[in-house]
């Protein structure tokens, strides 16, 4: 799974490979270099989206019965359903949130310290995450959220 500094380091790779040609594409007359650098990082994301398989999880011997062949291809289905959904629905700076809390599990003030945010901010997308993926989940189940 890719963490927020891959994609981070990805986009500015692409922002500034051949020379920076992608970057020097930027027409300042169209909109911010912000949201330029956020295209360019939503492309990157979505590119990973395409590209990522869950990974098996790991063995560990515990009280609970193993669960059935079925329950896993759901849980797997439903996990496949919720990143499609989030990268769908998240902006960029949203998915790199949902990224640093979840896959990588850093604490929000840490994340918001590698990611130059304040712990407001963290803590408003860790919110709009939550919403995110309840209205994914009802819409797996074919539900109002």
């Amino acid at each position: 799974m890719y963490g927020v500094d891959d994609l981070v380091q990805e986009t500015l790779e692409r922002l500034f490979r051949r020379e920076g040609h992608l970057l020097k594409a930027w027409e300042p007359e169209r909109g911010s270099l912000a949201g330029y650098c956020s295209v360019v990082a939503r492309s990157v994301v979505t590119e990973r989206l395409r590209t990522v398989r869950p990974t098996e999880p790991e063995v560990t011997e515990s009280a609970d019965p193993a669960p059935s062949a079925e329950q896993v291809t759901e849980d797997r289905a439903a996990l496949e359903h919720l990143y499609a959904c989030l990268g769908r629905r998240l902006p960029p700076i949203g998915w790199l949130v949902f990224m640093g809390l979840y896959a990588d599990g850093h604490e929000p003030a840490q994340l918001a310290t590698r990611l130059g945010r304040t712990r407001a901010s963290v803590d408003d997308w860790h919110y709009k995450i939550r919403q995110a993926a309840d209205r994914c989940r009802a819409e797996r189940e074919g539900v109002a959220p």
